[in-house]
């Protein structure tokens, strides 16, 4: 299987992380003031034809709620027309406070780009209009 490339808009004082992970896409602030800096994770997978737009984004609600630590849903939309989910998280993992937020789109052919833009709680209000615009700006390259 053959995934589709990606681009992104990446923000002034971004760089592209190609030593990370050579199945996803990861970028971060660089450089940035504290250890933990803004980071984007972006995955594509096959998508379920038939699952509709508010239960994929029941099922990945579920998800966070089994596999992170405290998560607490602070806001979540689906919109049919556009065929995206968006959801943001904020969570303790490993003594780190986070903010999570998730947008994943479906493809027309048939994937699902599921980018998250992660950043410590403190650092919130700094970066998330960054982060909105950067998991938004995600799509297949043309």
């Amino acid at each position: 299987m053959t995934l589709p490339e990606l681009a992104v808009d990446l923000p002034e004082g971004w760089s592209h992380r190609r030593d990370v992970a050579p199945f996803a896409l990861v970028a971060r602030a660089d450089p940035w003031p504290t250890r933990l800096a803004p980071n984007l994770l972006v995955a594509v997978t096959p998508a379920d034809p038939g699952q509709s737009p508010e239960a994929y984004l029941a099922a990945q609600i579920q998800g966070v709620a089994t596999t992170l630590v405290e998560p607490v849903l602070l806001d979540a939309s689906a919109d049919r027309r556009a065929r995206t989910v968006t959801f943001l998280v904020a969570h303790a993992t490993g003594g780190a406070d986070l903010t999570v937020l998730q947008h994943h789109s479906h493809t027309d052919d048939g994937y699902v780009i599921a980018a998250a833009g992660t950043a410590a709680d403190g650092d919130w209000p700094e970066v998330a209009a960054t982060l909105y615009a950067l998991v938004r700006s995600v799509r297949v390259a043309s």
